[in-house]
């Protein structure tokens, strides 16, 4: 999961994360995911669906208010918790927008 900020860079792409995963044995999967963690990220992405969190999952997030599905070359999805109202934007568009996500990988 990414959570959007403002200026985040990054050199590694969705695909290479997501390869290093499919590269280890099954019991090394864990460790290669936990390496990322921190990672500031910055990506182009499509995006699919902005979906309202539950009273509960917005404790559980810290306070983010939606979930938002984005497609990275069509093929890896990425999730990311956020606050709809430091992006207004985000309430008016439409489904498969291109749009810049960054982040921090947090799980």
């Amino acid at each position: 999961m990414v959570v959007l900020c403002v200026g985040c860079r990054s050199l590694f792409t969705v695909g290479a994360i997501v390869n290093t995963g499919r590269i280890r044995t099954l019991f090394q999967r864990d460790a290669a995911r936990e390496a990322y963690l921190g990672l500031k990220v910055h990506w182009a992405v499509t995006l699919f669906d902005v979906i309202e969190l539950s009273e509960y999952s917005r404790k559980r997030t810290g306070g983010a208010t939606h979930t938002l599905s984005a497609r990275f070359k069509k093929f890896e999805v990425i999730l990311a918790d956020v606050y709809i109202e430091r992006f207004p934007r985000l309430k008016t568009i439409h489904e498969r927008t291109p749009i810049q996500m960054s982040g921090t990988i947090a799980s």
